[in-house]
C-alpha cells in the first residue's frame, strides 16, 4: 500500500510539475471607455471567448483587473498574464488608494481568467482530490 501512495503522490507531483514548466493559457484582452473606436469583446459583461486571444505561454498564471477612478467609473479593463512577483492567489481581491480601486483576479490553470471569480484551477482541485483520496485509503 505504501508503494501505491508513493507512487501517486510522485505522479500528481510530476502532472502539476509539467504544467508549471509548459506555461498557462490565458485570455489576453483589454478594453478602456476611453478608446471609443474599439469594441468591448473584454469585460465581463462583453466578453466573448471566440474572439479574445489567447496565449499559451503565461508562467506565472492569468489575472482579470478592473481599475475604476476615485468616482467609481470604470478606467480600464483587461484580462492577462500575472507578471513575475505578483501572488496567484486563486480569487479576487479589492485593492483601493484614495486615487483609484483595482478589482483583481488572479489563477493558475489554463483559461481561468474567463470568469470574473477566479477560482482552483482544475489540477488544484485534481491535486486535492487524490490526496484526500490516498490518505484515506493509506490511513
Amino acid at each position: 500500500m505504501d508503494s501505491c501512495y508513493a507512487a501517486t503522490i510522485a505522479a500528481l507531483a510530476l502532472i502539476l510539475a509539467v504544467q508549471q514548466c509548459s506555461g498557462y493559457k490565458c485570455y489576453i484582452c483589454s478594453w478602456s471607455p476611453s478608446s471609443p473606436n474599439r469594441t468591448d469583446i473584454c469585460t465581463t459583461e462583453n466578453f466573448n471567448q471566440h474572439a479574445v486571444k489567447v496565449f499559451d505561454g503565461c508562467v506565472y498564471g492569468c489575472e482579470i483587473v478592473a481599475a475604476y477612478d476615485s468616482n467609481g467609473e470604470l478606467e480600464n479593463f483587461y484580462r492577462n498574464c500575472v507578471v513575475k512577483g505578483k501572488e496567484v492567489t486563486n480569487d479576487c481581491r479589492d485593492m483601493t488608494t484614495v486615487a483609484f480601486r483595482k478589482h483583481v483576479c488572479r489563477c493558475g490553470s489554463d483559461l481561468c481568467n474567463t470568469a470574473a471569480a477566479a477560482g482552483p484551477g482544475l489540477l488544484g482541485t485534481l491535486a486535492a482530490a487524490v490526496l484526500t483520496v490516498s490518505l484515506v485509503v493509506r490511513g
